[in-house]
Protein backbone atom coordinates (compact mmCIF):
# COMPACT_ATOMS: atom_id res chain seq x y z
CA UNK A 1 0.00 0.00 0.00
CA UNK A 2 2.75 2.37 1.24
CA UNK A 3 5.24 0.73 -1.69
CA UNK A 4 7.90 -0.06 1.18
CA UNK A 5 9.92 -2.66 1.82
CA UNK A 6 10.66 -4.19 5.15
CA UNK A 7 13.69 -4.98 5.84
CA UNK A 8 14.23 -5.04 9.72
CA UNK A 9 12.05 -5.05 12.83
CA UNK A 10 12.45 -4.95 16.50
CA UNK A 11 10.57 -6.31 19.50
CA UNK A 12 12.99 -3.93 21.86
CA UNK A 13 10.86 -0.40 22.07
CA UNK A 14 11.33 0.00 25.33
CA UNK A 15 14.57 -1.43 25.72
CA UNK A 16 17.41 0.90 25.23
CA UNK A 17 20.27 -1.11 24.76
CA UNK A 18 18.38 -4.01 22.36
CA UNK A 19 16.59 -1.31 20.42
CA UNK A 20 20.71 0.23 19.68
CA UNK A 21 21.76 -3.44 18.48
CA UNK A 22 19.03 -3.71 16.61
CA UNK A 23 19.31 -0.78 14.84
CA UNK A 24 22.54 -1.27 14.18
CA UNK A 25 22.32 -4.54 12.43
CA UNK A 26 19.69 -2.70 9.87
CA UNK A 27 21.62 -3.07 6.15
CA UNK A 28 23.21 0.03 5.12
CA UNK A 29 20.59 0.99 2.22
CA UNK A 30 17.96 1.67 4.80
CA UNK A 31 16.08 4.95 3.88
CA UNK A 32 13.11 5.60 6.42
CA UNK A 33 13.26 4.16 9.81
CA UNK A 34 9.55 4.08 11.15
CA UNK A 35 8.79 3.98 14.98
CA UNK A 36 5.74 3.72 17.28
CA UNK A 37 5.51 6.86 20.11
CA UNK A 38 7.44 4.93 22.99
CA UNK A 39 9.80 7.11 24.98
CA UNK A 40 12.76 4.72 24.21
CA UNK A 41 11.99 4.20 20.74
CA UNK A 42 11.57 8.31 20.28
CA UNK A 43 15.52 8.88 21.49
CA UNK A 44 16.77 5.93 20.22
CA UNK A 45 15.25 5.60 16.62
CA UNK A 46 15.80 9.80 16.72
CA UNK A 47 19.78 9.23 17.43
CA UNK A 48 20.16 6.78 14.64
CA UNK A 49 18.68 8.48 12.33
CA UNK A 50 20.67 11.72 12.78
CA UNK A 51 23.66 9.79 12.77
CA UNK A 52 22.79 8.09 9.83
CA UNK A 53 21.08 10.74 8.11
CA UNK A 54 17.87 9.07 7.82
CA UNK A 55 14.24 10.28 8.07
CA UNK A 56 12.23 8.73 10.82
CA UNK A 57 8.46 8.76 10.57
CA UNK A 58 6.44 8.62 14.35
CA UNK A 59 3.26 6.91 14.08
CA UNK A 60 0.36 5.50 16.42
CA UNK A 61 -0.10 2.26 17.01
CA UNK A 62 -3.99 1.82 15.67
CA UNK A 63 -5.08 -1.16 14.59
CA UNK A 64 -6.32 -0.99 10.53
CA UNK A 65 -8.41 -4.16 9.46
CA UNK A 66 -8.06 -5.58 6.53
CA UNK A 67 -11.56 -6.86 6.12
CA UNK A 68 -14.53 -6.94 8.36
CA UNK A 69 -13.88 -10.29 9.99
CA UNK A 70 -10.97 -8.67 11.33
CA UNK A 71 -13.05 -5.81 12.05
CA UNK A 72 -14.84 -7.66 13.90
CA UNK A 73 -12.19 -9.48 15.77
CA UNK A 74 -10.62 -6.42 16.81
CA UNK A 75 -14.33 -4.86 18.19
CA UNK A 76 -14.94 -7.91 19.85
CA UNK A 77 -10.94 -8.20 21.75
CA UNK A 78 -11.33 -4.18 23.08
CA UNK A 79 -14.49 -5.18 24.28
CA UNK A 80 -13.11 -8.08 26.13
CA UNK A 81 -10.25 -5.93 27.47
CA UNK A 82 -13.03 -3.07 28.56
CA UNK A 83 -15.28 -5.61 31.06
CA UNK A 84 -12.04 -7.27 31.94
CA UNK A 85 -10.59 -3.73 33.02
CA UNK A 86 -13.50 -3.02 34.74
CA UNK A 87 -13.93 -5.99 36.50
CA UNK A 88 -10.35 -5.34 38.00
CA UNK A 89 -11.02 -1.84 38.98
CA UNK A 90 -14.49 -2.83 40.60
CA UNK A 91 -12.61 -5.96 42.58
CA UNK A 92 -9.26 -4.42 43.90
CA UNK A 93 -8.42 -7.52 45.59
CA UNK A 94 -7.61 -9.63 41.74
Amino acid sequence: RHHATVVGRTRHLADRSRLGEDLAALPDDVEVLLTELKAAAVDVVTAVAAERGLEVVYCDNRPEPVNQLDADAISSAFERIGALAVERFESPGL
